[in-house]
């Protein structure tokens, strides 16, 4: 059934009732109030972001709404969704499992969570999916994820630097069970240089320091049995670490 909701008092949000459209088994939401289109003031917080929304949901005018409450209720109704472009979901919702639909676009993680806030265009630099371009400004793991996938998918480090091994960004694989697994770029958190540039990760357009490293290895769950964490520690000599996880 497609849900076709009047919401006479403009006082509820537009997620809120798509959400209840579909936990009650609709397959769609029509919604249209009045008259002018308004969101009530006490917009949820934390409860907008705790559930996605699955079910195709749209917002007509009142004469609309009227016309459809007046004469087709109780009949058939055939629901097709296609890509209108990017202005139609350039506030479009996004998590874990629903991915943003526009090329050259990501899911922005608000919280470390798995619900998302909105999509968001690609960085200039596909190098900022997974290093913080100022101190206490890095990514969530999700959003790390989500942006490699979206943006940076073909990007490789160690190109500019032959001796180093080379590193694609897609093959990073995240997750850890035991967090004593975690992959530590300077496993004694002794980052003697943070602005020594890292030529692993660095480009030939982009230089990325030390601290920059440390920052992504701090906020993503890499293994560190994995090549790709062996390969990056094989450079934390250049910041001055100690010694390397046995």
């Amino acid at each position: 059934s497609i849900c076709l909701i009047h919401d006479y008092v403009k006082d509820s949000w537009f997620y809120n009732l798509a959400r209840k459209c579909e936990a009650s088994g609709g397959l769609a939401m029509i919604l249209y109030y009045s008259n002018v289109e308004s969101n009530p003031d006490n917009l949820p917080g934390e409860s907008y972001l705790a559930q996605p929304v699955n079910i195709p949901a749209v917002r007509i005018s009142y004469d609309d709404g009227l016309l459809l409450t007046e004469t087709k209720l109780g009949t058939g109704a055939n629901v097709t969704t296609y890509d209108a472009g990017l202005d139609s979901w350039r506030d479009q919702y996004c998590s874990t499992t629903v991915p943003c639909m526009e090329e050259d676009m990501y899911c922005l993680f608000a919280l470390d969570m798995d619900v998302g806030t909105w999509c968001t265009d690609c960085p200039e630099d596909p190098l900022d999916c997974l290093f913080p371009p100022k101190p206490g400004e890095g990514r969530t793991q999700n959003e790390v994820e989500a942006c490699i996938a979206g943006c940076a998918s073909d990007l490789e480090f160690g190109k500019s630097c032959k001796m180093c091994g080379q590193i694609k960004a897609s093959s990073l694989e995240f997750g850890v069970d035991d967090p004593t697994d975690k992959c530590r770029f300077c496993p004694m958190e002794d980052v003697k240089h943070p602005d020594r540039i890292v030529p692993l990760f660095s480009s030939d357009k982009t230089e990325i320091e030390c601290w920059k490293v440390q920052a992504f290895f701090e906020t993503v769950d890499l293994h560190r049995d994995t090549k790709n964490c062996k390969l990056a520690q094989s450079q934390n000599y250049v910041c001055g670490c100690e010694r390397s996880e046995e």
